[in-house]
């Protein structure tokens, strides 16, 4: 089992996650939608593996379901400041939750 350690003394993975956070909602405001798809190409795809790699798959995984939480709880993190749960469940929802596993793996392989 993966543990995540927080302490007092050492606030950097905090740091890390709230910032990976960040860049996400930030990558995610440059967007393009195509006539053909609901689904708009966007750069936060891109920056969840780059978290992973990064920060581990535990920090990385953190920071991506951070930000998944953040736009559920309404917040305008999505592309083209979108957010909320409903918005979650249409058909960017998927991709949205597979960003959490692209950065655990992309962590993970990183790692070996």
């Amino acid at each position: 089992m993966i543990a995540l350690t927080l302490t007092r003394a050492n606030p950097l993975p905090l740091i890390q996650i709230i910032g990976g956070s960040l860049l996400l909602a930030l990558s995610a405001q440059i967007s393009i939608y195509l006539p053909f798809t609901p689904v708009p190409l966007a750069l936060h795809g891109t920056i969840a593996v780059l978290l992973g790699i990064l920060l581990g798959p535990t920090r990385g995984t953190a920071a991506v379901a951070l930000y998944l939480l953040e736009g559920a709880a309404g917040l305008p993190v999505f592309s083209h400041g979108m957010g909320g749960l409903p918005y979650m469940l249409g058909p960017t929802g998927g991709y949205l939750i597979g960003f959490a596993a692209s950065a655990f793996f992309a962590g993970w392989l990183a790692q070996r």
